[in-house]
């Protein structure tokens, strides 16, 4: 009788990644847990669904656009002063070292519109968590929130997650749920 020699299998072979199905990964999600992972480069959408998307996604999770479109509106002066000196033509050699200036285009009415919407959600939190929200939304760095705080940078962070999902809730119209029930206001001093 002929018995075949076993191969020898290295131990480390089972440590060696299979490759995933990504697509039944996220169907399983969406089926057993309602979560939907979308990508605004599918193929699969149209652009109204990528547009309905990337307004969700601003909503949910950064009030970038309206923190880049208050950056960019004209500066507020005192009315009724003026200046009477004339403009100050420089030469080029005046100029060589000076800075250059920013020149911002003005944003448009629809930018302004979200801005607003975004700052009458903003409103819906205390006054410490606006500050949060609205230094994350302006790409502060964890390092400057926590100092800000006074807290590390997990604590920053859920507390800006908190604030995100106070206003998703609220604008989901569930206002009151039991997670919401402190204000973060007496957890933030």
């Amino acid at each position: 009788m002929i018995v075949p020699t076993p191969r020898y299998r290295c131990p480390l072979g089972r440590l060696q990644p299979e490759p995933m199905d990504v697509e039944a990964i996220e169907r399983r999600g969406w089926r057993e847990q309602r979560l939907l992972v979308v990508c605004l480069d599918d193929d699969r959408l149209d652009w109204t669904e990528r547009e309905l998307i990337r307004r969700i996604g601003e909503r949910l999770y950064g009030a970038r656009e309206a923190a880049i479109t208050a950056h960019r509106l004209p500066p507020v002066r005192v009315q009724g002063y003026f200046n009477t000196w004339p403009a100050i033509r420089r030469m080029p050699w005046e100029t060589l070292g000076a800075e250059p200036t920013i020149r911002r285009f003005p944003p448009s009415p629809e930018a302004i519109e979200r801005m607003l919407e975004t700052m009458r959600w903003v409103l819906w939190l205390g006054e410490e968590e606006r500050h949060l929200v609205w230094m994350r939304a302006e790409r502060h760095r964890w390092r400057e929130i926590c100092a800000r705080f006074g807290c590390d940078r997990t604590t920053a962070w859920r507390r800006w997650q908190r604030a995100l999902s106070i206003v998703a809730d609220r604008l989901n119209g569930e206002q009151g749920t039991s997670r919401h029930m402190v204000p973060l206001s007496g957890i933030l001093r």
